[in-house]
């Protein structure tokens, strides 16, 4: 009988000291979640400077959209690009302007882009542009590849939220639309039940006056 309670005795002691050293251990998942936040918070972000205006912008322009195409080509994404929208090959196309009356410059990229990471593939080429050299500070995409190149579709700019691309290509803390300080004057909502009730006293006024 004694040597049966000296076993559950020890029995106990060992699940009790199991169940302090799982309490006691951190969860690795906690562990890594903790490392990824510590690892998002170091993110290194460019500082972006006004952009010199090019002596010739369409030049100038060409010259970044060779090199992009060169960089597409060159990669994973070599299938996708299109040789011109007319053509049964590729996906996308691409096309560089300046940005109108603004000092940098914008990408058009038209059509479609799929497969997991070509996406993520081709914005890490485009944030090769953002220099203070090339200046290319702005990217549209267009699901129609024969759009115009006006501002419109999904808009990807280089500034961090909640600032916007100035026209000198700075980052700005205002839409590049707006006066730093000025802010419309809101106009008072018509109170319908005051209207109700003031043409109600100009009708006792004119009935008590007959």
């Amino acid at each position: 009988m004694k040597a049966f309670s000296m076993r559950i005795s020890a029995g106990i002691i060992a699940l009790a000291a199991l169940v302090f050293i799982l309490a006691c251990s951190p969860p690795s998942g906690n562990i890594n979640q903790n490392q990824n936040v510590a690892g998002n918070s170091n993110k290194t972000v460019m500082a972006l400077n006004a952009c010199k205006v090019p002596s010739n912008s369409a030049m100038h322009a060409a010259n970044i959209l060779n090199r992009l195409k060169g960089e597409i080509n060159s990669g994973d994404l070599a299938d996708n690009l299109k040789p011109d929208p007319a053509s049964v090959n590729g996906t996308f196309t691409i096309e560089v302007q300046q940005a109108k009356g603004k000092n940098y410059f914008e990408a058009y990229v038209k059509g479609e882009v799929r497969g997991d990471d070509n996406l993520k593939i081709l914005s890490d080429i485009l944030n090769n542009y953002q220099n203070d050299t090339d200046c290319l500070r702005v990217a549209y995409f267009l699901e129609d590849l024969n759009a115009p190149n006006n501002p419109s579709g999904y808009k990807w700019s280089s500034c961090e939220y909640p600032l916007h691309v100035c026209p000198s290509g700075e980052c700005c803390q205002i839409e590049p639309n707006e006066t730093p300080g000025l802010s419309p004057t809101p106009t008072p909502t018509p109170n319908p039940v005051a209207k109700q009730d003031a043409s109600s006293d100009s009708n006792k006024k004119a009935n008590s006056n007959k």
